[in-house]
């Protein structure tokens, strides 16, 4: 499998002008069937996401919030956030010498998350914190004024 990165039209010419030229069609005289893919290019969540999301934002959320009087660490809350907003991941396997599959839960990480599901993951998290909560953080102070901050 060949994958590139389209930055500009000249660049994206000449990698498909050779993609054509050479690849393709020996692979379809040779009797290969071809899947051609174009997506847009997502990049993953960033440094400063994740910075903002563990120094600012379950910082506050763990100096603040509490449940039934209990409070938790960052970490603590990061957790209850990936259940609450993420979920699990569900996978089934056959074992051998077991009639049934197994299952296996897996909780899904914020690492998984691109740019804007994180910005997204983010803005739902403070929100719930400060609804559910009365979490205070700071007037004007989300993601995107952080982005522009910093």
């Amino acid at each position: 499998m060949k994958e590139f990165v389209l930055f500009n039209p000249v660049q994206a010419h000449g990698v498909l002008a050779a993609l054509f030229r050479e690849d393709i069609k020996a692979q379809t005289i040779a009797g290969h069937r071809l899947r051609l893919t174009l997506a847009e290019v997502e990049d993953d969540r960033t440094i400063r996401q994740n910075r903002f999301y563990w120094g600012f934002v379950l910082r506050i959320i763990s100096e603040q919030a509490q449940v039934e009087g209990i409070g938790a660490t960052a970490e603590g809350w990061n957790q209850y956030y990936k259940r609450m907003f993420l979920g699990y991941r569900i996978a089934k396997t056959k074992l051998p010498g077991k009639k049934r599959p197994s299952i296996t839960r897996t909780l899904r990480s914020t690492k998984d998350l691109k740019v804007k599901p994180m910005s997204d993951y983010l803005d739902k998290v403070m929100a719930q914190a400060a609804t559910t909560f009365s979490v205070a953080f700071p007037a004007g102070i989300g993601w995107e004024n952080y982005r522009e901050q910093r």
